[in-house]
């Protein structure tokens, strides 16, 4: 009898072990199934280390420079090392912040090895921590490899108090702890919290002589004020950050921002409001966390208890501390911005230090007698445990459908990129077009980007064909719309239909050449609800639209327009069943009197181009002008620009971008839609000498204005 209760024990522990490593297994399936390689907005900074490093000019200020409110030393090293490596695959970046959080999950075990008595509870409450620690709810910190500065803090922050509890020298503790804050600090804004949370547990959990203690702390705060000084060296606040006064004129949107961010871990998919579950969730947690701390005050007496306890605490309020960091820094942006997925990986050891600290205390009450016998509290902790499991349940599902939903806008990202040298896509960058231009050829040279970018318009090099076209999917339809633009739509699956298109390119063909490029469109994205995006078909997902203006393309003839569907991975696109005509275009003759306002900001690199500039290129070089223009006798946005080039080759210009700040400047919110972008190949006109002249077409379209400015394209 002895024997099978035996190996029912050890059957039931290697059933615990596998729902411990489960998660883990989940994340790195979800890591490979959603993850895109293409650096995305921050991460760009890091391209340009990379540049830096090429070049032989990478300095220590380059490592230390401030991104955003971060100083990514450690980070930067790291990212440099493994991006050398792999040619900067940014999945091995994701892959690294898996392996952190494995360390995060192992340190909390080792702790939990010496604060809870029962094995089998160990393993129980580790199936627990897992479930949180790689849940999918924080698929932004997953899928960004520039994420690692998420995990780097907490990393340190628990291995330096799985260290204080083991079994090294005194002296290896502090110094692992000195070390591991350093990093820390120097890897993310709220790595700072190491430095404050780690001594209260080195204070309790080792047998320090007292007359040593004094020494410890002050050269421990020495140490820590040390770091901070040089973190704030020079430290600039971003033009972009709000104000942080915002939570002392506002305190009640503070705490409610506070609370949110604390919640949302477990917010998402419950069925109400989210917002309004995060706060509700963030209240209680907030309740049980100060309980716990009060309890622990109380009973500070006794060793065994604060010795158990305060490692917990301090994991507790590491995101407690991060929640009034971050709070500080972005409730200008709104309390609905403490939401942001990527924060429940700073949030989510609130929850987790809740799950240790509830059996510890309840043990210890019982123990003493501060809770009766006859209390019974299986049943609560039973209730407690299926609600929390039916939340990660939904916030599981929230999470997949949502990373489902991101891949496909980093797909449609990284299609603009690889046409980022022949169109002018939105940039997946925190800088001008110009400047993501020079960093992505630059990486491009150095074989950092797969596929390479592509070099022209024309879809010769990367069209392949295939014996059932309409097995990639279909142009359906292009309707004109009031205002005069087009919305063109179908459906595009990639060969063998085995997933949707990772983006639509469009052509047009007028007849003397090849397809041309000049619109992407993205797939559909998840319609919002749990339930909606539960029931969306995968014919659905394969679905894709795209509105734009014939200026559009850098042509006023009647052309057709053709729809390919585009593999990122490959950069091999296939053509769609199906051509639609795009009827040529009328532009006003009339050449009105008078003049209107505009403003030539860009022309190729440079900035405010003077009148006459001279701009030299090759035959085979693109060429951009970006401005704004209105129509001032209407006081409002223009009908549209051209340019025209030796007062023979009309190009029309892309027309109704948004400029607040011509909006802002003149006081007329509808100058706002009046930017405009042009962009066409040397390659379409002789080489010499050419002329550019910049046209405003009137809102009303009865004819254009001459804006007398002039430009020379030299082509050699």
């Amino acid at each position: 009898m002895t024997h099978v209760a035996h190996r029912m024990s050890t059957a039931i522990q290697a059933l615990v072990v596998g729902f411990v490593m489960l998660p883990v297994g989940v994340a790195a399936l979800f890591i490979a199934t959603y993850s895109v390689d293409v650096p995305y907005e921050d991460q760009w900074n890091t391209a340009q280390l990379f540049v830096y490093l090429a070049e032989g000019s990478l300095s220590f200020t380059h490592l230390f420079q401030q991104q955003n409110e971060f100083r990514q030393f450690f980070p930067h090293l790291l990212f440099l090392a493994l991006g050398t490596i792999t040619r900067w695959n940014v999945r091995y970046e994701m892959l690294v912040s898996l392996l952190l959080a494995c360390v995060v999950s192992f340190n909390i075990y080792r702790i939990s090895r010496v604060t809870i008595t029962s094995a089998e509870k160990r393993l129980w409450l580790l199936v627990g921590t897992n479930l949180l620690i790689f849940s999918p709810v924080q698929y932004e910190t997953w899928l960004l490899g520039m994420q690692i500065v998420y995990f780097a803090p907490i990393a340190c922050l628990t291995t330096c108090l799985s260290v204080a509890y083991s079994g090294l020298r005194l002296s290896a503790k502090l110094a692992i702890g000195v070390l591991l804050s350093i990093v820390s600090t120097f890897s993310s804004a709220n790595g700072v919290l190491c430095w404050v949370l780690v001594l209260p547990v080195l204070l309790v959990a080792c047998d320090w002589r007292r007359s040593f203690v004094p020494f410890l702390i002050a050269g421990w705060m020495a140490l820590c004020l040390l770091s901070v000084s040089f973190y704030l060296y020079g430290y600039r606040t971003p033009e972009w950050h709000p104000s942080l006064t915002e939570s002392l004129r506002q305190p009640v949107r503070a705490l409610a921002y506070l609370a949110a961010f604390l919640g949302a871990p477990l917010a998402p998919g419950s069925g109400i409001p989210q917002l309004a579950a995060a706060i509700l969730i963030g209240i209680l947690a907030s309740i049980l966390f100060a309980g716990a701390c009060a309890y622990l005050w109380v009973g500070f007496g006794d060793r065994s208890l604060r010795k158990r306890m305060i490692v917990f605490v301090m994991i507790g309020a590491y995101s407690l501390g991060t929640g009034l960091m971050v709070m500080q820094a972005r409730l200008g942006f709104g309390i609905p911005q403490g939401l942001a997925p990527r924060y429940s990986t700073f949030s989510l050891y609130l929850l987790v230090s809740l799950m240790y600290l509830a059996p510890i205390v309840l043990e210890n009450a019982r123990a003493n007698g501060y809770l009766p016998s006859r209390v019974r509290t299986a049943p609560l902790v039973s209730a407690v445990v299926a609600a929390l499991l039916l939340l990660h349940v939904l916030t599981v599902t929230h999470g997949v459908l949502r990373a489902r939903a991101f891949r496909t806008h980093l797909r449609y990202v990284k299609a603009c990129l690889l046409f980022v040298n022949v169109l002018r896509c939105r940039a997946p960058a925190p800088m001008s077009q110009e400047k993501l231009i020079e960093l992505a050829n630059a990486l491009n040279h150095l074989g950092y980007l797969r596929p390479s970018l592509m070099d022209g318009k024309g879809l010769e090099e990367i069209a392949m064909s295939i014996p059932n076209a309409r097995s990639t999917g279909a142009f359906e339809d292009l309707a004109k719309t009031p205002d005069g633009r087009f919305i063109a739509s179908g459906w595009a699956v990639l060969p063998e239909g085995r997933e949707p298109a990772h983006a639509v390119l469009l052509t047009y063909r007028d007849g003397t050449r090849g397809s041309s490029v000049f619109a992407i469109a993205s797939m559909q994205g998840l319609p919002d609800g749990l339930l909606r995006a539960l029931r969306q078909s995968a014919y659905d997902r394969t679905r894709w639209h795209l509105t734009f203006a014939h200026m559009d393309m850098p042509t006023t003839d009647a052309t057709h327009v053709d729809a390919w569907a585009f593999d990122t991975e490959s950069g091999k696109a296939f053509k769609l069943r199906g051509s639609h005509v795009v009827p040529p275009l009328r532009l006003p003759k009339l050449s009105l009197a008078g003049s209107t306002l505009f403003s030539v900001d860009e022309i190729n690199n440079q900035v405010s181009p003077p009148q006459n500039f001279v701009i030299e290129a090759k035959h085979g070089d693109g060429f951009y002008i970006a401005g704004w223009a209105v129509d001032e006798q209407a006081q409002r946005e223009a009908g549209g620009v051209f340019v025209n080039v030796d007062k023979q080759l009309v190009i029309p210009a892309r027309y109704g971008l948004d400029r607040p700040d011509v909006a802002a400047h003149f006081g007329n919110e509808r100058y706002r839609s009046s930017g405009f972008s042009v962009f066409f190949a040397a390659s379409a006109l002789e080489k010499g000498r050419h002329t550019l002249s910049l046209k405003v077409i009137a809102a009303d379209r009865r004819g254009y204005y001459d804006t007398g400015y002039r430009a020379i394209l030299e082509i050699k």
